[in-house]
């Protein structure tokens, strides 16, 4: 049962894994043009909300 549980976590884990890659490709593709456009700073700022996404997803997927 408890392999169960830990194979069901991990099966999770590799399906958010490659929906990332899946939406990191997609996202490069829609954000190209913008970035050009973007000042540094900007760009700093979104880059900073990314990673506090991932950090939080990090957390969430250890709680649960």
């Amino acid at each position: 049962m408890n392999n169960e549980v830990k194979s069901d976590k991990s099966e999770k884990l590799r399906d958010e894994q490659l929906n990332d890659v899946v939406a990191g490709s997609a996202e490069s593709r829609l954000w190209g043009p913008v970035r050009a456009r973007l000042s540094r700073e900007e760009m700093r700022i979104l880059e900073i909300e990314r990673e506090n996404m991932e950090e939080k997803r990090i957390i969430d997927f250890t709680l649960f």
